[in-house]
Formats: C-alpha cells, structure tokens, sequence
C-alpha cells in the first residue's frame, strides 16, 4: 500500500469522480482507477460502486479514511478486522 493509493481513495471519496480526482492530484483518470484498484485488490474489499455515471462509496469507507487521517498503517490491521465494515 502507498500513499499516493490513499491520496486517491481520500480524493475518491470526496468527489465521487474519477475524471476530478484526476486534475486535483495532477494525474491521468486511468493512474486513478489503476491506485483504487491495486488498493481494492490488496485489502481484499471493493471500496466503492461504479457505474458509467456515477461512483458510490461503501460504508467501511469511514473507516479507511479514519486510518489515513490519524497515520495509522492499514497493513498493520489484519484483513479480517476490514472484512466487518463491508
């Protein structure tokens, strides 16, 4: 897990769109959609909902953004304590 995985998911969440989280962290739409899904695939959840118009965040999205805003290392939590916020 990077930092740069976590800028987008925090951007993510806030815009709710990939193309705006792109120019905010001056970065193409497909490096976005590449950190979420590596970010995805490593803790072993599905962080948001996409369709082709719309991005929804899932409830143990809190819980994700509480850890980057305190600096605690998800990788320190084992993934079944992620696995309750799905």
């Amino acid at each position: 897990m990077y930092i740069r995985q976590l800028e987008c998911f925090v951007q993510l969440c806030e815009t709710l769109n990939f193309n705006t989280t792109a120019e905010l962290l001056y970065i193409s739409q497909p490096a976005v959609s590449h950190q979420i899904k590596t970010l995805e695939e490593e803790l072993g959840l599905k962080l948001f909902i996409r369709s082709k118009r719309k991005v929804r965040t899932l409830a143990y999205r809190q819980y994700l953004r509480q850890a980057h805003n305190t600096g605690t290392c998800l990788l320190s939590y084992p993934k079944d304590h992620c696995h309750r916020y799905r």
